[in-house]
């Protein structure tokens, strides 16, 4: 009998190392073929740009028009959501641009004198804050006030007309209001056949494994991308009201980078409060900067507890751990692109992950029941969808 149970204990140890293998193969395979697509696309990246930018806004009507499909023809239908949004645009350029501008002008005339400022505050040595700093830090951070000095008395109109310039240019305009809509457009007018085209190109005995891939992927798609800009606006307009309400300058501009930078997860309230403390501090004393920081990291633990799980909840089903790996990754390889698509880029390798590679239940961790029912629940989820 005894052997009998060592021989049962020693299969059962082969099939968990067989399965950990397996799963750990197929990460690196992923891995590597990722970094081979993410480097094609480095060489293509206009065209990158547009595309991911048509994906995107895709995406975030999707739902409107799934709804008034049910009433009008895809064509109407997208010729109305497109005067929606258009108009929604028009009225939210027309209000922010000028905030914008005031704020953007306010702060490059009074940039020399913040920067003075900033400098007093560093070579001081009766400032609290600085004084016991080393001596070679303290010496590299009172060189930068003065070389940012002279740089904006020397460029500062020219940054802020280049600014201007390329915002209106011809090809911006083009790109934004032009291609990127009219490939959305297609996009959408194309995706039942495309979706058709897709399980065609594969035999019938793998078509339900490809329609729960392809549901994964709507659905991680799909829920981080309108959750996460949905939750960079709450970011955005949060930051503006507390700068607003401590009476910080530039409140809305600093309030709308923080919104911009919040579309990479966990980035944009560390953003906003960088520039919001140092201002608060140099123009209204260290009480305020005190509680414009205080403010700032009660909008972290909103974002991070409640705003985030409520909204985009658990659609990538990534820890913060391997969100912040996926920036990491996606930075170095794409820059500014890969920092947009790192997360969602990740989720997809889970749900391909889950869909390929079977769960052992048994070896889930016990610790984390909530867990094994979401993943249980998912995987019941997509079998429907795909008998359906």
């Amino acid at each position: 009998m005894s052997t009998e149970a060592e021989a049962a204990e020693l299969t059962l140890r082969n099939l968990r190392v067989g399965y950990v293998l397996r799963v750990t193969g197929l990460t690196i395979l992923l891995v590597f073929a990722l970094v081979e697509f993410l480097r094609f696309l480095a060489h293509i990246r206009t065209v990158t740009t547009i595309v991911l930018a048509a994906v995107l806004f895709a995406y975030i009507i999707a739902p409107m028009i799934r709804r008034l499909r049910q009433r009008v023809p895809m064509w109407a239908a997208i010729l109305i959501v497109y005067g929606m949004v258009g108009a929604i645009i028009a009225v939210a350029l027309g209000i922010v641009i000028p905030l914008i501008s005031d704020n953007l002008r306010q702060f490059i005339h009074d940039a020399p004198a913040l920067l003075s400022a900033l400098q007093n505050a560093l070579t001081n040595p009766r400032n609290p804050l600085f004084a016991h700093l080393p001596g070679p830090l303290k010496t590299y951070l009172a060189k930068i006030p003065s070389e940012l000095t002279g740089y904006f008395n020397k460029h500062g109109s020219d940054v802020a007309s280049s600014a201007l310039t390329i915002f209106v240019s011809t090809a911006s305009i083009l790109a934004l209001f032009v291609i990127v809509p009219v490939c959305a457009a297609y996009l959408l007018m194309d995706s039942e056949r495309l979706h058709a085209l897709t399980l065609a190109a594969f035999p019938r005995s793998v078509r339900p494994t490809v329609v729960r891939l392809m549901n994964a992927f709507d659905d991680v798609l799909g829920g981080f991308i309108r959750g996460q800009l949905l939750v960079a606006a709450t970011v955005g307009v949060l930051v503006s009201i507390l700068l607003l309400t401590l009476h910080v300058k530039y409140a809305i501009l600093i309030g709308i980078v923080a919104g911009v930078v919040e579309i990479m997860p966990y980035v944009g309230a560390f953003v906003g409060a960088i520039p919001a403390v140092i201002i608060a501090l140099l123009t209204n004393g260290w009480q305020n900067a005190l509680l414009v920081v205080l403010g700032f990291v009660v909008i972290n633990q909103l974002e991070g507890h409640i705003i985030s799980p409520l909204i985009v909840g658990e659609s990538v089903g990534l820890t913060p751990l391997f969100v912040l790996l996926a920036l990491l990754t996606g930075g170095e390889l794409l820059g500014l692109p890969g920092l947009l698509i790192a997360v969602p880029v990740a989720g997809l390798i889970r749900a391909l992950l889950i869909t390929f590679v079977p769960i052992d239940r048994e070896a889930l961790p016990a610790e984390a029941p909530a867990r094994k029912k979401r993943v249980l629940a998912d995987r019941l989820k997509r079998k429907r969808a795909a008998k359906t």
